[in-house]
This record gives C-alpha cells, structure tokens and sequence, in this order.
C-alpha cells in the first residue's frame, strides 16, 4: 500500500491541523466487510485486521506527519458483531503501544452491557438516536408532531428537557451516565429523511438518513442544545468525556459554514 498516494492520506489526513488523534470505526456487519479487513490481518482475524491497519498508518505518520496518529478502534456492537475480553486482551497487549484505546459503540440504554464490559473497554460511545420512549417505538423515524425534531423544529430546551424526562427517564439509565460518565461518550444524529442536502446521502434511498433528528435543526440551534446539555446544571451529562456527532456524512451542507 503506497499510503503517501492514498486519498486517506492526500484528501484527508494531511489536510488536518495539528495535533489530532483519529480513530477508525470499521464496518464489521457483513462478511464481505469482514473478509476485506482479514486481508490485513497475518492471522486471518478481523479485528487483528484493523489493528494492523491503524499501526501501518501509524508507522508511516510517524514521519510524515508525526503530529496526528490513529490512536483507537471502536467497534459498532449494534451490528450483530461478537467480541470477547480475551480477544481484546490480546489486540491491546500486542497493539496498546501504537494504538493504545479500544471502545465500543452501544445504544443510549444498554446498562447491562455497558456494566459488563466497562472493566475491559476503554470509551463507551453512546447512540443518542433513533429514539424510543415508553408507549412509542421508533418515535423519531415517524413525520408527525409527536416526534419532537419535528413539533419542536429548532427548540433546543424543549429537546433536551425531552432527552432527561422522557428518553432518559429510567433511574438506572440515568445511573448509568453518572456512574460511568469517565468512560462515555455521548453521540447525537444529524439524520433528516425528508432531506438530500447532506455530504454523502444513503445510497438506498437518496436522503440524509431513516429517521427526523438533528438534521432537521439549523446550525446554530443544535450548538445551543450542546450548549444547554453540557452545562453542568443539566445534571445527567456532567460526567461524561464529551459529545460528538454520529453519521457525519449526514450533516447538512448549511452546517458547514457556520
């Protein structure tokens, strides 16, 4: 692999600023995925596969631009994927040195797994979308006023105060994200499916997701959500590592610019 001429490198990595640490969220769901990743790997096992791929970009960064490094794996467990303690165990003893964090991404109420992984897995990346409440499945992936992004298009309090009285309204979950926060991340959706006007649309339908997210909220008034859920007074979030965004090709262009 001539990593200098990769577009990884050329339209993306060397174009960052300085000092950023990436990491790589390989897509695992299927055997034509998994069969690419063990080309990588001289034991023919995935997750060795992507290990050894973030430590041949990381040797090769370490001239030409030894300010950036791949510094993680987080793995998708909503994609049916199995992993064990040992198996991991064993990619950290080998890889830790270049590659030193492993973490999971889960769904905003998995308490049990979280809770039986937390002592061998790093960073807990949390799926803050396609949400449900008690007496609603799939609440957002409906275009109706019941789904707050659309009743309450652009109203960052009403969403957050939705997000801890409804979402978030089991004790134990809520336990969850103080008890655990040192390890979490907590990731939001830029998904709009009434919307094309995104990076990279789905390929199976043409729009900027299945359900009706933050995608459908101006710029400035997800900022001020972040602004609200992030304040310490919010209470259920004071303790986490920090918050990002899921599905970052779906972004709206209008974001770009603000």
């Amino acid at each position: 692999m001539d990593m200098a001429r990769s577009p990884l490198y050329t339209e993306f990595i060397s174009k960052l600023p300085r000092n950023i640490e990436l990491v790589i969220y390989p897509y695992l769901g299927e055997h034509r995925d998994i069969d690419e990743w063990k080309r990588f790997s001289p034991e023919n096992i995935s997750v060795d596969g992507v290990y050894t791929f973030a430590n041949m970009w990381n040797q090769f960064l370490s001239t030409a631009r030894p300010d950036i490094r791949f510094s993680g794996i987080v793995l998708d467990l909503e994609e049916g994927m199995t992993i064990t303690e040992e198996l991991i165990t064993a990619m950290k003893q080998r890889y830790g040195s270049s590659v030193p964090f492993f973490g999971v991404s889960i769904g905003f109420d998995q308490v049990k797994l979280l809770k039986s992984m937390q002592t061998w897995v790093d960073h807990f990346y949390v799926q803050m979308y396609d949400f449900y409440v008690p007496g609603i499945n799939a609440i957002t992936k409906k275009l109706h006023i019941a789904n707050p992004f659309i009743g309450h298009v652009n109203d960052p309090s009403v969403i957050a105060e939705w997000v801890k009285s409804e979402v978030l309204s089991d004790p134990g979950v809520a336990k969850m994200y103080s008890k655990f926060g040192s390890q979490i991340y907590v990731m939001w959706s830029a998904q709009n499916a009434a919307s094309t006007d995104c990076m990279y649309p789905l390929k199976s339908t043409n729009m900027c997701g299945r359900h009706y997210e933050f995608g459908t909220f101006t710029a400035s008034a997800f900022n001020q959500f972040i602004s609200i859920v992030t304040d310490p007074s919010y209470g259920i979030f004071a303790n986490v590592l920090g918050h990002g965004i899921f599905e970052f090709d779906l972004m709206p262009l209008g974001w770009h610019s603000y």
